[in-house]
């Protein structure tokens, strides 16, 4: 299945910017950038990332905060995968803030995902910005909001938060389960 543009709004404020469903859903809460993989993410996918995350970094020069879900059976991002994922942190680098990783698996392979991702961290351009890692979305929620104003003078609840990471799961979820 080809990737949708979606740009769908929710009650909450949260907009679905683009999703490839079964893969990846990549969506928006103002100055917080989300992207949930039930996929390996591949080189194809995490460009599409980049590109949906342009405007929304454009839009808060201030800083943005970004927030992966990823499903334990997404797997390693290939190499693909990972060249853009760098590319998109030389890029983003003036205007992030903080980025929240929610593993929703453990063991090896959450130790592989996490070693890969702060190992990327420690070759990207030195710039003030922090990563987390989480295995509940409440422990992003209590993480991030503090992070995030603390930069950019901007508040974010944590309730609120946490109620959109949860409807971003959720909509990916039910999206999977519909185009089965």
């Amino acid at each position: 299945m080809d990737d949708l543009r979606s740009d769908i709004e929710t009650a909450d404020g949260l907009t679905i910017l683009a999703e490839h469903p079964g893969h990846y859903v990549i969506a928006a809460w103002g100055a917080v950038a989300i992207v949930r993989w039930m996929r390996q993410a591949d080189g194809p996918a995490m460009k599409r990332v980049h590109e949906s995350f342009a405007p929304v970094v454009k839009a808060h020069p201030r800083g943005v905060s970004f927030v992966h879900l990823v499903e334990a059976d997404a797997g390693l991002p290939d190499a693909g995968a990972r060249r853009a994922l760098a590319e998109m942190m030389v890029s983003f680098a003036e205007t992030t803030v903080g980025v929240g990783v929610l593993l929703m698996g453990n063991g090896f392979w959450a130790s592989a995902m996490q070693s890969l991702l702060t190992g990327m961290r420690l070759v990207a351009p030195p710039r003030p910005w922090t990563m987390r890692f989480a295995s509940r979305t409440s422990e992003l929620s209590d993480w991030l909001p503090h992070v995030h104003e603390q930069r950019t003078k901007q508040r974010i609840d944590r309730a609120e938060l946490e109620a959109v990471l949860n409807s971003v799961l959720a909509y990916a979820s039910q999206r999977r389960a519909a185009n089965g």
